[in-house]
């Protein structure tokens, strides 16, 4: 797994690009929605950023179940997040959607392994 950080970033927090198998679908306590297949392209302290292939009925603004296989540990990493971006994808197959995720609402175990991911800057 290799893990690449673009020093020209000027976010708060910087981008490390990696891809890894997710399973994303929208969070909804009255009815169970469609699971996404998607892959990260980029992760950040604060949020992610997939490619779900295939059409989608997803928004700005839905709340996303994520599971992420970190590839790293014995266990997938859980996580929620909102939607704050989402456009047709630049590459890859047509249909596919690239999309923005603010994670929020992660449990102490998942944030640990969130932080031990990838070497994120100053994380020693």
């Amino acid at each position: 797994m290799e893990a690449a950080i673009n020093p020209q970033d000027k976010r708060r927090f910087p981008r490390i690009h990696l891809h890894l198998p997710v399973a994303a679908a929208q969070a909804n306590e009255v009815k169970e929605h469609p699971v996404h297949r998607a892959e990260t392209t980029n992760l950040s302290l604060g949020g992610l950023q997939l490619v779900l292939r295939g059409q989608t009925d997803l928004q700005v603004g839905d709340k996303l179940e994520i599971t992420i296989d970190s590839l790293v540990f014995e266990r997938q990493i859980n996580a929620q997040g909102t939607i704050r971006w989402l456009s047709p994808a630049s590459s890859g197959q047509r249909g596919d959607w690239e999309v923005g995720v603010q994670l929020v609402n992660m449990g102490g175990m998942d944030w640990s392994s969130w932080f031990q991911l990838v070497p994120w800057p100053n994380n020693h």
